[in-house]
């Protein structure tokens, strides 16, 4: 169980205490601000050698015979390289996982569409060359698609419901 608020006591200390403490706390203060002086000195230390490193393996280099100075390219003439954003934007699993989904209900849409209008097409002449007297074309076979997602819930209502009309009937 944890403490109710209000029933903590903080420790009073006594002068004497408070001296100590203080006293404590200012030593520490000092020393930290020493040794972080004393890192910032070698840390320039560091810097400065490394600077001077650079500068003698430059002029080595400019020395050398088979030193060839990079040619300066003009402002104009430079090459920006601002935009190092993806080309491609990020898509989120679900947004991803809709696309695809409505992509197929479309393409299954579409097959569909196509299957219907074949077959209207193929009744139509059908019905053309019986009224003519000529001889019909052949009966095309309709596709089996898959049905939209209403088609298939208002079947199974008409399934649950001729069901539940057969239990009520043998009752």
């Amino acid at each position: 169980m944890g403490v109710k608020l209000g029933y903590r006591v903080v420790k009073q200390l006594t002068p004497e205490e408070k001296a100590v403490k203080e006293a404590r706390e200012k030593i520490i203060r000092a020393n930290r601000k020493l040794k972080s002086s004393e890192a910032y000195k070698l840390k320039k230390e560091k810097r400065a050698a490394k600077a001077a490193k650079r500068k003698e393996r430059l002029a080595k280099k400019k020395a050398s015979p088979n030193f060839k100075p990079k040619e300066t390219v003009p402002k104009e003439k430079r090459v920006s390289h601002k935009n190092k954003s993806p080309t491609t934007p990020h898509v989120s699993s679900v947004k991803q996982f809709r696309r695809e989904r409505d992509a197929a209900r479309k393409s299954a849409a579409t097959a569909r569409k196509a299957n219907t209008q074949a077959l209207q097409a193929n009744r139509a002449e059908i019905k053309k060359a019986l009224a003519a007297g000529k001889k019909p074309p052949h009966k095309i076979a309709s596709k089996v698609t898959r049905p939209k997602r209403t088609t298939v819930k208002s079947m199974h209502k008409k399934r649950s419901a001729a069901k539940a009309a057969a239990a009520a009937a043998a009752e």
